[in-house]
Parts: C-alpha cells; structure tokens; sequence
C-alpha cells in the first residue's frame, strides 16, 4: 500500500515542496477509492508539477500516459524509473488526434481540460470512468497567480453532463491552510545552506502536512469554494 511517505518522496524528488505533498496527498483519498487495472493518464499538468502522484496506481494497475509535450513525458518516465514504476509513454502532437481501439477502466486528466473543452469529446469514450481536474475559477487568488485557465464546479460537471457523462463524485480539493502563493525562502545564497529556523519550519512542515491535508476534506463548502486550488469531477460512462 502507498502510504503518504511516497507521496512526499515523489514531491520532494520533483521539487515541488510542501505545497504539492499537500496536494498529492488531498488527491489520494480520491484515488484511494478507486480500483482500476487500467488507467490513462489523459495529459499532464500545465504548471508546478508533473502529476506524479498518479504513480500511486502503477504497481497494480496497467497504466498509460499521454501527453503532447515531449519533455514532460520524458521527466515523468525518468521519475517513474527512479521510483521503479512500470509505465507506458505515448507522445501525440494534439490531444484531440489520440485514438486507441482500448477502453481503460479509468482515465485521470489534470489541469488540461480548462485550455480546451472540445476534449471531452475525445476523452468521454476512452475509459468507464473519468477522473478530471481542474483549477478552480471560484478560488479568490490561485487563477491570478498560477495564470492557469480554470473552471467553477458547476461548470466542470456541466461540460460532463451536456456530453452524456453522469457524475459519480464530485467536489473541491486541495484547500491549503496557507496563503495562496506561499512558499518556504530559498537555501542561503552565501553558504548554500537552510537556516535553523528555516530547517525547523520544514521538520514541522513534515509532520503536521499530512494531518492538515485531512482537515482539507472537513471544511465547510464555502470556505472551500473559494480557498480549494482544484475542483474535480469523477464521471462514468455507462453506455
């Protein structure tokens, strides 16, 4: 079982901080419910990471990833062989040319939907369940600062809905106890070294993440509407 240990390695190894351990680990209680022995990874994320929280569902899953750029397919393949996952990487000039006769169990798409919605159209046959991620429209500072398109929940489960997908789960994640923006200073440029204070902020960081990523799951809905950096929608396509 991957424990909230892996989900810090693989933040950590791809630079992202405390902030993305937060988020890995807000995620996973979806991704924990489910069970798929294929999944298609339909795109990477945009901006701050390389998703390689969906690592989670390679050691007993089939999984497959899809991407248009190169360069993060080849940073994810390189980080899946640090970690010893098993992937399949396939890389297509547009996502809207990807085609395979193959339906997966579960399809997972972060932060790509929001640039093109036509996409649903491609993606909505590709698995009988659709885990899509999105940043959120409502959330009063993560869209200005990240610069990344975003949708509201109503929004995302509309473009689901008008395509023939119904909703299974659907909700905000990622709601952060700190400012949006927020992030720990750089090492010291003269000694290339952490301060103790900043060493002591880290170690402290390290413990309490984990638990305050629980708490993101109990706040109430409008502080999460406008505090959550992602909404989500988990659609399944009966026919």
């Amino acid at each position: 079982m991957v424990t909230y240990d892996f989900f810090y390695k693989v933040s950590m190894a791809e630079q992202g901080g405390f902030g993305i351990w937060y988020e890995y680990l807000a995620k996973s209680r979806i991704f924990k419910q489910l069970h798929a022995k294929s999944v298609l990874i339909f795109g990477l994320p945009k901006k701050y990471s390389l998703g390689l929280d969906t690592l989670f569902f390679a050691d007993n899953s089939e999984m497959h990833i899809v991407d248009d750029r190169k360069q993060s397919l080849d940073e994810y393949k390189r980080f899946a062989g640090i970690f010893s996952k098993k992937v399949k990487i396939t890389y297509v000039k547009d996502l809207s040319s990807f085609k395979t006769n193959k339906k997966y169990d579960l399809l997972i798409s972060t932060e790509v939907i929001q640039d093109n919605t036509a996409l649903i159209n491609v993606i909505k046959n590709l698995a009988h369940k659709i885990l899509i991620f999105v940043p959120n429209s409502q959330c009063y500072a993560h869209p200005r600062i990240s610069g990344l398109n975003s949708l509201s929940l109503k929004e995302l489960s509309q473009l689901g809905k008008s395509h023939g997908l119904k909703i299974e789960q659907s909700g905000y994640v990622d709601c952060p106890p700190w400012p949006a923006g927020a992030c720990l200073p750089k090492k010291t440029p003269s000694e290339n070294k952490e301060s103790i204070f900043l060493a002591l902020v880290k170690r402290i960081l390290t413990k309490i993440t984990p638990l305050l990523s629980f708490l993101d799951n109990l706040y109430i809905p409008p502080w999460k509407q406008l505090n959550s950096h992602m909404v989500y929608c988990l659609f399944y396509n009966d026919k």
